[in-house]
């Protein structure tokens, strides 16, 4: 009889049940994401007839079941909005893991690395919104520390991705003795492979792209030109691969330094 009535859809950007009836056709949320602080315990299903019509009722136990926290490197709770750091969760119980995955399999130090401090470590770097909801920001191995702040590498290459001169980017942290990690541009422009003039140009004008759309600190300091970046299979980024383009690229005739063009924006008085 249930299936007849009832459809349990898991999605990842509202981790629960969604329970859809053939009589009411709205979705009900019975168990919210696990990226909030308050997640229903369970969900109890009461099916009642009358005739050869069915109603039906969903209640749910609202407690606490799944922490959260968010940590950075020399802070370990973030609870302001729109601070950024990696979700960490575990089970509200006496059983941090329960409901979560148990061990890697053969693999103790990856295990005990993922639930340090009894504390499942996401790798994910997300921000919490003034509504108390989360939004990825980057995985975060692939995130930038610039003088405390973190820089999406995810979310500069889609703003560098939409200037003309650009035909593919890829954005990596580029070591700086000051600020820790610099924001280091791979790029394969449009047309030909641009000269040293050309190249000047070019970086000096995606820095100026960057600025109009970003935060100052995220946008490139180096500015690199490649003629193509390393891409998976599946075209997607190899990270690992990417590091070590910017370090043999860095320094070279390829790269133009562009931390000079970024320049926090002067506040206007009144």
């Amino acid at each position: 009889m249930r299936q007849d009535f009832l459809k349990v859809v898991d999605a990842l950007n509202g981790v629960g049940q969604v329970f859809r009836s053939k009589i009411q056709r709205t979705p009900i949320i019975v168990r919210e994401t696990c990226l909030r602080r308050h997640v229903a315990a369970q969900a109890a299903l009461i099916e009642r007839h009358s005739g050869n019509d069915a109603d039906v009722e969903f209640s749910a136990n609202r407690e606490e079941f799944v922490l959260w926290r968010l940590i950075e490197d020399v802070v370990d709770h973030l609870d302001g909005v729109d601070q950024s750091g990696e979700l960490l969760v575990r089970h509200a119980g006496a059983a941090p893991r329960y409901g979560f995955f148990r061990e890697y399999l053969k693999d103790a130090e990856a295990t005990a690395e993922a639930w340090d401090g009894g504390w499942f470590h996401t790798g994910d770097v997300v921000r919490r919104g003034p509504d108390g909801a989360f939004h990825f920001v980057d995985r975060k191995k692939n995130v930038i520390r610039r003088s405390g702040e973190n820089i999406s590498a995810v979310e500069v290459e889609s703003v560098l991705m939409q200037h003309p001169a650009v035909k593919q980017v890829a954005v990596a942290p580029a070591p700086d003795q000051v600020r820790g990690d610099e924001v280091f541009a791979c790029v394969v422009s449009e047309g030909a492979p641009p000269d040293a003039a050309a190249r000047q140009q070019i970086a000096a004008d995606i820095v100026a792209w960057s600025l109009s759309r970003l935060a100052y600190y995220k946008a490139p300091g180096y500015v690199a030109f490649v003629s193509a970046v390393p891409l998976t299979s599946t075209q997607k980024i190899q990270r690992g691969a990417l590091r070590e383009l910017v370090a043999t690229t860095i320094g070279s005739e390829a790269c133009v330094d562009t931390r000079s063009l970024k320049k926090r924006p002067v506040q206007k008085a009144g």
